[in-house]
């Protein structure tokens, strides 16, 4: 019963904020704060009691959480740490409505998600005579320790911030410590941090690679002691390298993008644009594909009785280059990139397969960021009209070559 009345009665408050065009920071103050408790309590006489319901949240206390180091020193976390609760209907025991009653049991993860009542929220804003936005509540698979909404309006995260996010724990406060986190959460935070810089490094065994906005790698010296050095986006590094949590940036999309991979869900979501890939993530998109291809295509036998080698002339040198593999390999390799990269960017793939025209608008994009763009000569830089068809040709030979 509580379960079902919890899914229609009780939502977070970003949920509600969504309901309305004015911030729900401006009526939260005419709002009851509830929490889903289960754990032990002292009811008015001092008699222990299990409880298993929901509860308005009552008083806090100002506790420690803990100590922090300072440049003036070693300084105590001090947190606000709910203490009290107050009986309701659904707290699954009429005699404790309206009961004002003593938390026993640290149960932390439960007490910070704050809950509001739907009926008292339309009750408010009818009375304020603020409109209703829109009335169907955004419903997520699941709860949120952490304020999805404003979350999801940062464009980057540190791999500090990821992994708290991909753990659904708590995020820093503003003194840099994280409140209120239970050892099983601290665990898995640990796990998905390393994970994550698994996946940086280019170490994954799966072969993920998360390409990142800024790249930091901790470094000792003996004369300086320890520093950060900054690498290029992309770069794969040793398994032993330690990554920088605080100064490494990840782009949301790509945190999704990880996230995806991971199976991990957590509420953010990308915009309706294009999404335009990193030039880096095309670069080793493309070094990985050559190396696949090279691998499972043979290159022509060489006759073994040849003619004379004529000199070597930049000219002849072009000329290698060029008859190095086969026409029909080269566009079996870009239909083999374009289906890499709608495997792992769902806006870059249509009805399970590429979507040819967004393929082309991001490829457009990389080259016109790396400069090599040539709107008309064949022989330098890149023609745009040829590399469209010469995409679209090369999705064609690999769906060719999917069927013999």
């Amino acid at each position: 019963m509580k379960e079902e009345y919890k899914k229609q009665h009780f939502y977070a408050l970003w949920q509600l904020d969504i309901l309305i065009d004015i911030p729900i920071q401006s009526i939260i103050n005419l709002l009851t704060p509830y929490v889903e408790f289960k754990g032990l309590i002292y009811n008015e006489n001092q008699q222990l009691l299990y409880v298993d319901g929901i509860f308005i949240a009552g008083k806090s206390e100002a506790r420690g959480q803990g100590y922090y180091e300072t440049e003036f020193g070693v300084e105590e976390d001090i947190q606000d740490t709910l203490v009290e609760v107050i009986g309701t209907i659904y707290s699954n025991n009429d005699s404790l409505i309206n009961k004002h009653l003593r938390i026993e049991t640290d149960n932390s993860k439960d007490l910070d998600l704050k809950m509001y009542s739907y009926d008292e929220f339309i009750e408010v804003i009818s009375k304020i005579g603020i409109p209703l936005f829109d009335t169907e509540v955004p419903i997520p698979t699941k709860q949120f320790i952490y304020n999805v909404q404003q979350v999801n309006q940062k464009s980057n995260f540190t791999v500090d911030e990821a992994g708290s996010i991909a753990s659904n724990c708590v995020l820093k406060n503003n003194i840099g410590s994280y409140p209120q986190m239970t050892f099983e959460q601290n665990q898995l935070r640990i796990h998905n941090i390393e994970m994550l810089c698994e996946c940086i490094k280019g170490q994954n065994q799966q072969g993920f690679h998360l390409i990142t906005k800024e790249l930091w790698c901790k470094q000792y010296c003996m004369d300086e002691g320890e520093n950060s050095r900054r690498y290029d986006n992309g770069t794969s590094l040793k398994a032993s390298a330690e990554i920088n949590l605080e100064l490494t940036i990840i782009s949301k999309n790509e945190f999704i993008r990880w996230c995806e991979f991971m199976d991990i869900e957590t509420g953010l979501t990308i915009g309706d644009e294009i999404e335009n890939e990193s030039i880096e993530f095309l670069k080793l998109e493309v070094e990985r594909l050559q190396k696949l291809v090279w691998k499972s295509i043979q290159p022509p036998k060489i006759a073994p009785q040849q003619a004379p080698k004529p000199p070597e002339t930049p000219q002849n040198n072009e000329i290698k280059v060029a008859i190095r593999t086969t026409s029909k390999t080269i566009m079996v390799s870009l239909g083999l990139m374009a289906w890499m990269l709608s495997e792992n960017t769902s806006k870059l793939s249509r009805g399970g397969k590429p979507n040819r025209k967004a393929i082309e608008e991001a490829m457009k994009t990389a080259v016109s960021k790396l400069n090599i763009i040539n709107p008309d000569d064949d022989n330098h830089g890149i023609v745009i009209s040829n590399l469209n068809r010469d995409v679209s040709l090369g999705i064609k030979e690999l769906e060719s070559a999917l069927k013999v």
